[in-house]
């Protein structure tokens, strides 16, 4: 499978769209917030 190239600009810009980046970031806040790490000893 090929990988796919975003088409930016140049360098500099970002390829990714303001909506996608805004969701990018909610995503990040939703699960730092409701992330669970399993304690050491159940995670074998």
């Amino acid at each position: 499978m090929p990988l796919h190239r975003h088409v930016q600009a140049d360098k500099y810009a970002s390829p990714f769209s303001l909506a996608t980046r805004w969701r990018t970031l909610a995503w990040g806040l939703v699960w730092a917030g409701l992330c669970r790490w399993t304690p050491k000893p159940l995670n074998r």
